[in-house]
């Protein structure tokens, strides 16, 4: 897995390629909150997600909650298909989880 920020006016995109696994999650974590913490808002790039798990999802919903609590915006853009696969096979609507992260 490899991620690599972008900062254009406030706003801080992370264009993630690879994995999304309980192996990567740490340090995701990490960038995700330092970015909650530093700009007004996220967004994320999933297209180039090859591989996503439940801990991947799991860190994505936790960084939109913890973004909404500090009035911030996560946006999730370009869904990879294991991505949605991963949403689908744990019983969970994709439109409704990743539309959830753009609040």
């Amino acid at each position: 897995m490899s991620f690599a920020r972008e900062e254009k006016e406030g706003v801080a995109t992370i264009k993630i390629e690879g994995s999304i696994s309980i192996y990567e999650a740490a340090a995701l974590r990490e960038e995700f909150l330092f970015c909650i913490n530093n700009y007004e808002s996220l967004n994320l790039d999933l297209n180039g997600v090859t591989d996503c798990d439940i801990a991947g999802l799991q860190l994505i919903y936790s960084a939109s909650k913890a973004a909404a609590k500090e009035g911030k915006k996560i946006n999730v853009s370009g869904e990879s298909l294991p991505v949605l696969d991963c949403l689908t096979n744990t019983g969970l609507n994709p439109r409704e989880i990743l539309s959830r992260n753009s609040r």
